[in-house]
Order: C-alpha cells, then structure tokens, then sequence
C-alpha cells in the first residue's frame, strides 16, 4: 500500500507540474496574443491629375509599391510630391510633372541659321526672329508652325523674288523727262 501512495503522490507532482505549465503557456499565449494579434495597416493612395491611380493597403512599417505612372503628352513625370516613406499612417501621394523642352530654329532659304535656337515649353510659342534681307529677293513669310510647340521643330524662311522696273517719264512729245 506504501507503494501505491507513493505512485499516487509522484503522479499527483507530475500532474501538478503539467497543469501549472498548461496554465503558463496558455497565460503567455493570451497576453502576447498568441501569434494572431491583428497587425496595424493604413490606406497609401496614389494620385495623378486629380485621379486615383492606385489604393494599397500597407502594414504599419512596410513601404507601399511605387505605382506604374501612364505617360501624360506634353509632360515628363519627376516623381511624387513627397519621399516615398514606411507606412506610419494614411497617406496620399500626388505625382509631379514638368512642361517638356522643345528646340525651335529659324533657318534661311540656303540653311543658316537666324538667331539662336529658342527653348520653348509644350504648348508655348516662339518667336519669330527678324528675317535678313537677300539682295532682289524679298521676304515673303516663314515656313512651319511655331506656335503652341509640341516637338522640336525647324522652320524656314521663304523668299520671293523682287522684280524691278524702269519707268521713264516722257512729255507729250516724247522726250525724256528728267
């Protein structure tokens, strides 16, 4: 009998010992939730032109996915108006865009070229420089569109051929007035 009580008592201690660890780990698991504690996200949205382009959902810490940005005519995308930065808290990025730079030259009839070669953003004009005289010929007009520039662009000037006359004054009888 000595030694059933002795059986009794020693699983007694192990069921003892088991039953304060099966408390323990289920006491650990409830306050460090366990391994499924809901993780903290936000909302990055992406915006071009007033558009949503693109709504991610992003872990606290994590950064959002730079977005594909569709080309815009006219305009070159210089990127957003903020560093893309680890998610912190809702954000809105919004993308940045500058004018294209156009060249524009003036060119003679023969190919030379009449002032310096303008800059001009997408959409803007040139100006005109002042066509030089040709000896017997005259200036007629320029050749190409510059206003409202859309791509880099030549533009000629086009000459007309001066006629000239001799006009001679006679009296009534025919003699040269001078």
């Amino acid at each position: 009998m000595d030694n059933l009580k002795t059986k009794t008592k020693s699983i007694v201690k192990i069921l003892t010992i088991l039953l304060a660890f099966c408390c323990f780990a289920t006491f650990f698991a409830a306050c460090s939730g366990g391994g499924n504690a809901e993780k903290t996200v936000y909302t990055v949205k992406f915006v071009s032109d007033g558009e949503l382009i693109s709504e991610q959902t992003v872990e606290e810490g994590k950064l959002p996915v730079n977005p594909f940005v569709e080309e815009k005519e006219g305009y070159d995308f210089i990127g957003w108006d903020k560093e893309i930065s680890p998610a912190t808290e809702n954000a809105e990025y919004v993308a940045k865009y500058d004018k294209k730079i156009f060249s524009v030259k003036f060119l003679d009839d023969e190919g030379n070229e009449i002032g310096e070669t303008q800059k001009i953003a997408y959409k803007e004009s040139a100006t005109a420089p002042v066509a030089p005289e040709k000896a017997g010929r005259k200036f007629l007009r320029w050749l190409g569109d510059f206003s409202e520039v859309r791509s880099d662009t030549v533009v000629y000037a086009e000459y007309g051929e001066v006629k000239t006359f001799t006009v001679t004054f006679l009296d009534g009888e025919g003699r040269m007035i001078a």
